[in-house]
């Protein structure tokens, strides 16, 4: 993070009492691609701003500014001390009243490639993927890119926080064809050194995945033993721990309201948000400036922790846990996890297939969002995979749905793998999962 950031936030802050918070944002992407042996897309991009909150009674006035300069940061806060008078009265509305100076900068190191790699990077990578299978039709993605950003957060009682990450990213998108039968192919690998993006890697692994799909058949309907890789496996689970916020257990938009402390899953359903892990997420406080240290928010099945803002928190007369996080200077702080992931099992993903010894290995899932209900946990999309026979992945499946109910699926894992990526910026990760049961709509 730049110098000047504690500097403007606290000099709008001078002479100023009572509850007034005001959070400043830059951020700075690069990325270029490459299609058919041209450079088709490069962007360079910077934007910053800051939000201000004031607090009035227990009304709460908000102000942004797409400037971050000091005549554009003390006309926000005015603007949101003003606001509050017009605000609705909620006994929730507060600000983290903390104090002291905390900085947490990661990914200063970063290693990121100049304009020039950058640009034969995705050339070559375009040039790897056609090479890697001569199934492979067209690449319409091939990416590079660098991001970098930087947050503070201060306060009119002393408090700041400031902190900072970068990281690089690559990945390619390709399409192969058999006859009259097209497969596509995606890997993307995250990193914050430029050295670990292996176009080769990248090239075969895009290329695997969409060729090993082709010639696939339809499986028959039912209930099956199944082996949810990894990567649905993190976005399907990811999907519904929204119920784990706070504020919408408070609101009645979530099943797990009043039952902290239950058995909700099985044995295996441990999962950790832990900025401090291998992973991406990396936050030590969130755009509140409250502290996030690591939780266990599900204890071999057990409800253990909600996800709580200052807000939420408040509510109910609970200490905030530093999930309180804004997607934009203009949005208000909602709850989110940071680094979280089901810890993984001792078994390879072969040893799956062996414990699950028949049944569907999902690798796809499509329509996720679309095809789910974050409040009654019922779930059902397009998927694709492969059979699994005789304990080994077999032949490739295709045009077939699954469904459930994430209470349902957390309680039948039955066994984890050790596969957790951790060169992928997601925050929440899984390994793959074996299921005793998935319901299976085919043919």
């Amino acid at each position: 993070m730049k110098d000047d950031m504690k500097e403007l936030l606290q000099s709008a802050l001078r002479g100023k009492s009572g509850a007034v918070e005001l959070m400043g944002a830059r951020d700075e992407e690069f990325s270029v691609s490459a299609f058919r042996g041209t450079i088709d897309s490069y962007n360079k991009s910077g934007s910053g701003g800051c939000g201000a909150r004031a607090l009035s009674g227990r009304r709460l006035g908000r102000a942004y500014s797409e400037r971050l300069d000091p005549a554009s940061v003390a006309a926000a806060l005015s603007m949101a001390e003003r606001n509050a008078s017009f605000m609705d009265d909620d006994e929730g509305n507060a600000l983290y009243d903390g104090t002291g100076e905390k900085l947490h900068h990661e990914g200063a190191g970063c290693v990121r490639l100049s304009d020039a790699e950058a640009k034969r990077f995705v050339l070559e990578l375009e040039e790897a993927c056609k090479a890697a299978d001569p199934r492979v039709v067209n690449v319409p993605m091939n990416q590079y890119a660098h991001v970098s950003g930087s947050r503070g957060i201060a306060n009119a009682a002393g408090m700041y926080r400031g902190g900072s990450d970068s990281l690089v990213y690559a990945g390619s998108y390709l399409m192969a064809s058999q006859g009259d039968e097209t497969e596509t192919g995606f890997h993307v690998i995250c990193t914050r050194d430029s050295k670990a993006l292996d176009i080769g890697l990248i090239a075969r692994t895009a290329a695997s995945r969409a060729t090993d799909k082709l010639g696939g058949t339809q499986p028959e309907s039912g209930a099956r033993r199944c082996v949810l890789d990894g990567e649905p496996a993190g976005a399907l689970i990811g999907a519904f721990l929204g119920n784990i916020d706070a504020e919408a257990m408070q609101k009645g938009a979530s099943k797990l309201a009043g039952r902290v402390g239950e058995r909700v899953g099985c044995e295996l359903f441990t999962v950790i948000d832990d900025p401090a892990a291998p992973g991406f997420g990396k936050r030590r406080f969130d755009d509140e400036g409250v502290d996030s240290p690591a939780l266990t928010l599900f204890d071999r099945g057990v409800f253990a922790a909600p996800l709580y803002t200052v807000y939420s928190a408040k509510r109910e007369g609970a200490r905030p846990n530093g999930r309180g996080f804004r997607p934009g200077i203009q949005s208000r702080a909602t709850a989110s996890i940071i680094n979280g992931f089901i810890a993984p099992g001792a078994l390879d993903l072969a040893a799956l297939f062996r414990e699950a010894g028949s049944g569907v290995y999902v690798t796809e899932l499509e329509g996720l969002h679309a095809g789910l209900d974050p409040v009654s946990g019922d779930f059902s999309c397009g998927a694709k995979g492969f059979a699994i026979e005789g304990g080994q992945r077999g032949r490739p499946l295709k045009n077939f749905t699954v469904s459930g109910n994430f209470y349902e699926l957390i309680k039948d894992i039955a066994a984890l793998a050790n596969d957790r990526r951790l060169d992928s910026y997601e925050r929440f990760t899984s390994p793959s999962l074996l299921l005793g049961s998935l319901s299976i709509s085919g043919k």
